[in-house]
């Protein structure tokens, strides 16, 4: 369904402000339109499979890991590291790399991001693909925490075993915990119920030996809202530019459901909302990586141009 694996030919870490270094990469061809890939979480990571959605002889393919995520450095810090620093983040690397306007590539959290920036900075996005589309609000984390568990109730009972708090706050106090034991142990839970959503009667993969930083980073945005005012995105739709808008959406999706993504196509002029049937919260199920790579292949004539 995607483009076969590629390796970067630019790799590297930028100093952006507060103790913070980004890791970013590019493939594909160097001479290609820029298209940024924003990845989700918050707390997670780029991943050799996400340049494979780009055609890599049309695009120059940029990867980065946020603040504390994945590669970039100090991993996990919490300092300094809220949506606009983000947003900062995402224009000083289009400033290093000399590029002018991008296309924007990203999924859930991404989605969020994604729309965040070109709300900052319309006049550097050529155009934007969404998929899992997530605005930060509070209705949205209460259907993870709680209103999925309609669907996934053997799931949600394992991650709410013990809770005497709200979940994100009791989560907040076992990943803190000063026993790694403790954190380990709740980070897995935590990723588990989370897979069970985006893999439906999965039984969800193992947390990798950075689960609990991530767990940490998803809850500090989470407790704080993802540091933007209600609606705050809703709200400043309309200077988004006038450029190519998709949004992929599953059907399936329970982590972000289908409603937030009509919402978001509904008030922005021109968008394109593709609905699949089959497809969930993971852009690597088949259904869902098909009509990704399809949006990023239809926007290239567009593009091109």
């Amino acid at each position: 369904m995607l483009y076969p694996p590629l390796e970067p030919f630019h790799q590297g870490h930028l100093d952006v402000g507060g103790g913070h270094q980004i890791y970013f990469e590019e493939s594909g061809s160097a001479r290609g339109f820029p298209v940024v890939f924003v990845h989700g979480g918050p707390g997670s990571r780029t991943q050799a499979a996400h340049r494979r959605f780009f055609d890599p002889g049309f695009y120059r393919i940029v990867l980065f890991d946020q603040r504390g995520c994945g590669r970039s450095t100090p991993f996990a810090s919490l300092a300094h590291n809220t949506t606009a620093h983000l947003v900062a983040d995402m224009e000083a690397l289009r400033r290093h790399l000399g590029i002018g306007t991008w296309l924007l590539f990203g999924g859930s959290w991404g989605s969020t991001l994604a729309l965040a920036y070109a709300i900052a900075h319309p006049q550097r996005v050529a155009g934007t693909v969404l998929r899992g589309v997530f605005l930060g609000s509070r209705a949205e984390v209460d259907w993870f925490v709680c209103g999925a568990r309609r669907f996934a109730p053997e799931a949600w009972a394992e991650f709410s075993r013990g809770a005497a708090s709200p979940l994100p706050q009791h989560y907040w106090s076992l990943v803190n915990d000063g026993r790694a034991e403790v954190a380990t142990a709740a980070a897995a839970r935590w990723c588990a119920y989370e897979a069970s959503l985006v893999e439906p009667g999965g039984a969800g993969a193992a947390p990798g030996g950075e689960a609990v930083g991530r767990v940490k980073i998803q809850l500090h945005y989470m407790l704080n809202d993802f540091f933007l005012r209600p609606d705050e995105l809703l709200d400043n739709l309309w200077r988004l530019p006038q450029r190519p808008f998709v949004i992929v959406q599953g059907r399936l999706d329970m982590v972000c459901p289908v409603g937030t993504a009509y919402e978001v196509a509904r008030r922005v002029p021109g968008a394109q909302f593709n609905v699949v049937g089959g497809g969930g919260h993971s852009a690597q199920q088949p259904e869902m990586a098909a009509q990704l790579r399809a949006a990023t292949d239809g926007l290239k004539s567009l593009l091109g141009g």
